[in-house]
């Protein structure tokens, strides 16, 4: 995706650069000449800051994006600007929603260049709570032939969790942060479990991501049919 955007940071006008650049970050997730991983990913915005950080725009309207410097606010764009490197990090992005709180998102910066020279960021961003969702579907498609499994993941960042459609049922049972912390500690790669509920067996794993940051990670629920 950053390479389509190279020339796009040089159109001078401000208001047809964004115009053109929103267009084309829309067809980044359409057929047929999208992106395929873009597709089926899940990113919920692809957007453009300048070279200095400052975001040109993001792939739709309203664009509360726009005008923010997203290297002011987030160290790891700032480093991606400075270091002319890819990274990513688990973040609050402030006001993308009205009188909504921040937004956690795991957001990836990747450097463009034109001519030898960087020209700006492309920005991808996923919510937690999609990306658990998106495991789900995943893991549920692959045992849809299994008959009868049933499979959920949560993502957890610190005390919350992040997940969308589960099981009220699951939601009242899963280990906390404290029992996290415990199962960690003995068990730094990661520990598994299991519960009795509503008269069915689940096993359950957790597992932390450090590479995405402190205290970091997903929890997978699985039952098997009787």
């Amino acid at each position: 995706a950053a390479e389509r955007f190279v020339r796009g940071c040089e159109v001078e006008d401000p208001t047809q650069r964004a115009r053109e650049m929103r267009r084309a970050l829309e067809l980044l997730t359409q057929p047929p000449r999208g992106i395929p991983e873009l597709m089926i990913s899940p990113m919920t915005f692809i957007a453009v800051p300048d070279a200095t950080g400052v975001v040109i725009c993001r792939d739709r309207d309203p664009d509360p994006m726009a005008g923010q410097s997203a290297a002011e606010m987030f160290p790891h764009v700032r480093r991606a600007l400075t270091e002319g490197v890819a990274t990513r990090e688990v973040v609050e992005w402030p006001g993308l929603l009205p009188a909504a709180p921040p937004a956690v998102l795991l957001v990836h910066a990747v450097p463009t260049y034109y001519q030898g020279r960087l020209s700006g960021l492309i920005l991808g961003g996923s919510p937690l709570w999609r990306t658990a969702q998106r495991l789900t579907r995943q893991l549920q498609a692959e045992a849809a032939s299994e008959g009868g499994t049933i499979l959920w993941v949560y993502l957890y960042r610190g005390d919350a969790l992040h997940h969308r459609g589960t099981p009220a049922d699951l939601d009242t049972i899963i280990p906390d942060a404290a029992a996290r912390a415990a199962g960690l500690g003995t068990s730094p790669g990661g520990f598994t479990g299991e519960v009795a509920q509503v008269g069915r067996w689940y096993a359950y794993g957790v597992v932390p991501l450090p590479e995405l940051g402190p205290d970091i990670g997903f929890i997978v629920w699985r039952s098997d049919p009787v």
